[in-house]
């Protein structure tokens, strides 16, 4: 004990202490609450809601002089001022929000600052900088294993690629999206993964998927009672039952969203149910009423400023002109749209989007902001050392120099935690950016892209073009749980995924329920073709064996057609609309063919793939002669199968 200190001088110190430490942490945890609620409410889309209780804890936080509270509580109420007000969005100080979270270790808050950004840069159309910071909130919520963050930011980043037409990324996302919130999350983030995935399969296919996973998302949004959500998966399945043909329940569910988002002014989503409507009438040629819808999309796409909505906006209006032979409008419609067209998909967006997912330095940037910020402290310890050295009360120096080296030590420990955790943060990135390119891409393009930015698309002549497909899934779909169906789905794809790089077959990619792989791609010749056969074979054995078990267990389970076909194709990563190694001409449509004429249980091959390994003692086929093939006419077909037990 310091010999100036009495012990009860030391009992009221410690008495004190303990009851000012309460009061703080109950104003604390106060405070903490109004942030949260105003997140809460911004989330769904309750923006003045969101400010409110934003503003509430700006007078807490002000109130204790707590200045990084203030801080934080401004930048909620930013965020939902920018979204309620729209098109007045400010970067800039988003920017600003971001660097100060993350400098003062404000991990939840910077996270939320770049999936903010995200939203402005969809606005604007900058595809580059909207996964870019996707990417970063994601590393942000992996490092610190925040689940329902990462769920949020996988839904967001399939939409993203959704909106570029990749759905087989989509897919892969949300499926991850949905695979965590049936463990975590709530009816409306589950709204949010059913109500994506809905969207996706409505141009994949099939249309009943989209129909029926939107319908499970309605029930999710009633169950949470949320407007918002409501009207979003009416103004949806609107869409799907137009696209089915059934106009009378397509108006309808339009109508009903419409009532829905005027009454909340949701502009972005009645310029959107309105746009459906013109289309609706357009299908029944009621341009009159067509026209009034499209002229009301406008009107709220304009209100929005966003320029994907505005664009679609202009086609709808473009499209009307042209049916009713108004040629000046139609040509003034049309440059509307192509003006919206070129600002929101260039062809740069393969090539940045490319340099993007290669790129880590954001984590070297965290890494380098936080020796900073440690050295900072070291000096600041220096300086308070030498002032308080030259005050004359010695008990306040030995108080004050305590409690100050605890706070110090305290913070230098998390600090230096952080530091450490940043320097895996960025080898994990790195790992991640290497991992994702090669499940995308051959090893070679990868090599191409990160040295050149770019790949050359390439001819090859002798490819070995495989499809599978499910035997009435979307049946077997309706009897599983959405969890229960991508789980299933997941175990199929990802065995095929290790078959096929046993056999040195290349996947392409996954539309759906429906795989396609090729080989060939780097060695030509009879192997190539054979290795798919081989590949073809233990995929099948595999369904065969998988549905078996399946059924003894009274589980759904699915049957698959095969089909394979040889011939030349164009490989490489081509085009404006998304970042993909795919492979293209007639021998895929060919190899589809094959798989469509095909039956369950069997490897259907054509005539070409059969003269390849016709002699090869090891296979045995079975003729099926001509078949009549649409868009082709009549083509010869063969069954195969292994002339001795299966030894892949």
């Amino acid at each position: 004990m310091h010999p100036m200190l009495s012990q009860f001088q030391v009992n009221l110190f410690l008495l004190l202490s303990f009851c000012f430490l309460t009061v703080a942490k109950a104003e604390n945890n106060r405070m903490e609450a109004f942030l949260e609620r105003s997140y809460q409410s911004h989330s769904d889309n309750n923006f003045q809601i969101a400010i409110d209780y934003a503003d509430s804890a700006q007078q807490e936080c002000l109130a204790n002089r707590d200045t990084s509270c203030a801080t934080r509580a401004e930048f909620y109420t930013e965020i939902s001022r920018q979204i309620a007000e729209g098109n007045n969005y400010d970067i800039n100080k988003i920017e600003t929000f971001k660097s100060e979270f993350s400098r003062n270790g404000f991990w939840l808050e910077a996270a939320r600052a770049n999936i903010h950004l995200s939203v402005i840069y969809n606005f604007y159309g900058d595809v580059k900088q909207e996964l870019k910071n996707y990417m970063e909130a994601l590393s942000i919520y992996e490092n610190h294993d925040y689940k329902t963050g990462i769920a949020g930011t996988y839904s967001d980043i399939s939409l993203m690629y959704y909106d570029q037409h990749d759905y087989d990324l989509a897919f892969q996302y949300i499926r991850k999206a949905i695979a965590i919130d049936e463990v975590f999350g709530t009816p409306k983030k589950m709204h949010r993964d059913l109500n994506n995935l809905a969207i996706i399969f409505e141009h994949t296919g099939p249309l009943d998927s989209a129909i029926y996973y939107q319908q499970l998302a309605l029930e999710y949004a009633i169950t949470s009672k949320d407007a918002f959500s409501i009207g979003l998966s009416l103004s949806n399945l609107g869409n799907d039952y137009a696209m089915l043909g059934d106009y009378a329940m397509a108006e309808l569910m339009l109508n009903k969203a419409l009532k829905i988002r005027d009454s909340l002014g949701n502009h972005r989503g009645l310029s959107y149910t309105h746009n459906r409507l013109a289309n609706l009438y357009i299908q029944q040629n009621k341009l009159q009423k067509a026209s009034y819808h499209a002229q009301q999309s406008l009107q709220n796409a304009l209100i929005t400023g966003e320029l994907k909505v505005k664009r679609m906006a202009y086609n709808r209006l473009e499209e009307i002109a042209a049916k009713q032979g108004n040629t000046a409008d139609e040509l003034f419609f049309f440059r509307k749209a192509v003006e919206l067209n070129d600002s929101l998909r260039n062809s740069d967006n393969t090539k940045e989007i490319t340099k993007m997912v290669l790129s880590y330095e954001h984590n070297k940037n965290m890494f380098v902001d936080s020796v900073k910020a440690y050295q900072h402290e070291a000096d600041t310890k220096a300086i308070y050392e030498r002032k308080i050295l030259e005050q004359h009360n010695q008990r306040n120096i030995s108080l004050a120099s305590g409690l100050f080296f605890l706070i110090f030590a305290l913070g230098a420990y998390f600090r230096a935690r952080y530091i450490k955790k940043s320097k895996v943060v960025l080898q994990k990135a790195k790992d991640r950016s290497d991992e994702l390119l090669l499940n995308i891409l051959p090893s070679d393009v990868a090599d191409e892209l990160k040295i050149n930015g770019k790949s050359e698309a390439r001819n090859f002549e002798n490819v070995t073009v495989l499809f599978t497909d499910f035997k009435g899934f979307t049946q077997t779909a309706a009897s599983l749980t959405a969890k229960d169906l991508v789980d299933e789905l997941n175990e199929c794809f990802k065995m095929f995924d290790e078959i096929a790089s046993k056999h040195g077959v290349e996947k392409i990619k996954t539309i759906g329920d429906a795989y396609m792989a090729a080989g060939g791609l780097h060695k030509q010749g009879v192997n190539s073709a054979k290795d798919v056969v081989k590949c073809a074979l233990e995929m099948q054995h595999f369904m065969l064996e998988r549905r078996a078990v399946r059924k003894s267990q009274n589980l759904a389970s699915f049957e698959m057609r095969v089909g394979i076909h040889t011939g030349p194709v164009v490989a490489g990563i081509v085009g404006v609309k998304k970042f993909q190694y795919d492979i293209w001409g007639d021998t895929v449509n060919t190899a589809s063919r094959m798989e469509s004429n095909g039956k369950v249980g069997k490897v259907n091959i054509s005539y070409t793939t059969y003269l390849l390994l016709k002699s090869d003692p090891g296979l045995i086929f079975e003729s099926r002669g001509k078949i009549e093939v649409k868009g082709k006419g009549e083509m010869e077909m063969f069954f195969v199968n292994v002339n001795k037990p299966r030894h892949y």
